[in-house]
């Protein structure tokens, strides 16, 4: 009897089956496969969990840090510097040098006049602007300060968001090597200069004819930009394997600003975010990162800081003062936190927008130059003086710091240059030897035309230099508390430390006399507890 249609096909197929012939699979269960496989894959290898990303903005330097799971981690940076201020960039003509990136990145941004069409997309220039190039962000940026002044933008969150008439933006305008120029509104149009804040970048280096020689104008925002777009790839780069396979991208980030930051500056900061390719931006007051990076908020339970090390408030409301000395500005602000929600109020703030690390660099360096008789540094142009600050500043981190490592004893700057003339010689070179090498070889070589001078500098003479500033770096302090409600420093439970500007033993000295020999907490690094605090404050 012959067989069935329907057995005669079931028959044929698994013949075919047997015989290794493909079968027809419908392109719906075949999708539906995919889906469950890609599912269970980004299941099993925990892909699909929330990493946020938190980013302290910084006047001078800005770090970023990852929360993955509860545990905080700080970016690893290219152009980034170390703990100890060496420049992480690979060169070793400083004796700082090393490789793989620093922890923080110096703010700093060179710019240069595009000289030929560009035929493949840069790293850094996603934007269609034709008329430069960003060669340089984070260290080696810093380091081309002496070389390219009016080229080299740093210092930008000094102005960002501010009008053109603000008293701020003149007296910065003063102090900044490049050029600072009215803008109209959010744009960076030459033609169009009016009422906002921009820099012009010139080839030249000098002060005739400038406007001949602008190439482009760039906005605080833009600048902000490029420092924020640097730090969000560095920690999207920063993540596992399987997640950067995939293509992981931060979308949001937590910004932290300063308390006294108005409407137009925030509007900024945000503006600057949306530039750098974050579609949603939270911002987080320094102050309360600082606070929550410390553990202070009783949930902060990682390696860098833990609850415990906080004492319990018993069901009272805590006062906190965070102590914020950057590289460019102090804040202070008398923080509350409400025993039942966990966050902090607060409750009053000060500051000095004109006082930070810098100042102090400032004011060493014209110490030393009291002390010459025979070099002279302000005959020798800003390139000179550039590197005369940044010497001064790595002798201030190994004499004056108060914070962890080793502190040098002395340190001795060695300033040459051509001699013969009539007056002191303008310098040509500067050299920082420290205690265990100050006895060294002049870097003249034997050149009779050549002159050098030493100046040797002490602990003290960080002290001595800086008299005015370290006054000016307590009142602040009084304000926020008498603005917070007349609080007393008796009444203060904790003192955090923030900012590289409280690694000096001069200051920790003076805070110390303030609040009556009371601990300082500095557990979490000063230079990364804002990051870190902006890092843990949501999701994670």
């Amino acid at each position: 009897m012959p067989a069935s249609p329907r057995a005669a096909a079931a028959a044929a197929a698994s013949d075919d089956a047997a015989a290794g012939v493909a079968l027809p699979c419908h392109p719906g269960v075949f999708l539906a496969v995919v889906v469950a496989l890609v599912s269970v894959a980004v299941s099993w290898l925990d892909l699909a969990r929330e990493t946020t990303l938190g980013i302290d903005l910084g006047t001078t330097h800005s770090v970023a840090a990852t929360c993955d799971k509860g545990v905080v981690s700080v970016v690893r940076v290219d152009g980034g510097v170390r703990a100890d201020g060496g420049w992480d960039d690979g060169d070793d003509d400083d004796g700082f040098g090393g490789f793989g990136g620093g922890l923080t990145l110096p703010s700093v941004v060179r710019f240069e006049r595009r000289r030929r069409r560009r035929r493949r997309k840069d790293d850094d220039d996603d934007d269609d602007d034709d008329s430069y190039d960003v060669v340089a962000i984070g260290a080696p940026a810093a380091r081309a300060r002496a070389v390219a002044p009016s080229r080299v933008v740093y210092d930008a969150k000094r102005v960002i968001g501010r009008a053109w008439a603000d008293p701020v933006v003149r007296e910065e305008a003063d102090a900044m090597p490049f050029r600072v120029v009215k803008r109209r509104g959010n744009g960076d149009d030459l033609d169009d200069l009016d009422d906002g804040v921009a820099f012009a970048l010139t080839d030249e280096d000098d002060d005739d004819e400038f406007l001949e020689d602008v190439f482009a104008i760039v906005s605080p925002e833009e600048v902000s930009a490029r420092v924020l777009r640097h730090l969000k790839r560095a920690a999207e780069a920063s993540m596992s394997r399987a997640r950067r396979a995939l293509g992981f991208k931060f979308a949001s980030a937590t910004i932290s600003v300063p308390v006294e930051f108005g409407a137009a500056q925030r509007a900024a900061t945000i503006r600057a975010a949306e530039r750098a390719g974050f579609a949603s931006t939270r911002l987080i007051e320094e102050p309360v990162a600082a606070a929550i990076a410390h553990g202070l908020d009783a949930r902060y339970n990682n390696n860098n800081a833990s609850s415990s090390d906080v004492t319990s408030s018993s069901g009272d409301s805590r006062l906190v003062v965070v102590y914020d000395l950057g590289g460019g500005t102090l804040d202070v602000a008398v923080l509350r936190l409400d025993p039942e929600t966990r966050t902090f109020l607060v409750m009053g703030t000060a500051g000095d927008p004109r006082l930070g690390g810098e100042d102090f660099d400032r004011a060493l360096l014209t110490l030393v130059e009291g002390r010459l008789s025979r070099i002279s540094i302000a005959s020798s142009g800003a390139g000179m003086r550039e590197r005369a600050m940044r010497e001064v500043e790595r002798a201030k981190r190994a004499i004056g710091s108060g914070y962890g490592g080793r502190r040098r004893s002395a340190a001795t700057m060695r300033f040459c240059g051509g001699g013969g003339g009539a007056g002191p010689a303008p310098a040509t070179s500067v050299s920082l030897l420290l205690d265990d090498d100050a006895s060294g070889s002049s870097s003249g070589g034997g050149d009779d035309h050549l002159l050098c001078e030493d100046v040797v500098l002490s602990g003290d003479d960080i002290t001595l230099a800086s008299e005015a500033l370290l006054s000016r770096a307590t009142t602040p302090v009084r304000d926020a508390l008498r603005r917070a409600g007349e609080v007393s420093p008796a009444e203060v439970d904790d003192v955090v430390l923030v900012g590289g500007g409280t690694r000096l033993l001069a200051v920790r000295e003076r805070l110390g006399e303030v609040f009556e020999g009371r601990e300082l907490r500095d557990g979490v690094d000063p230079a990364l507890a804002i990051a870190i605090g902006a890092a843990r404050s949501y999701a994670c």
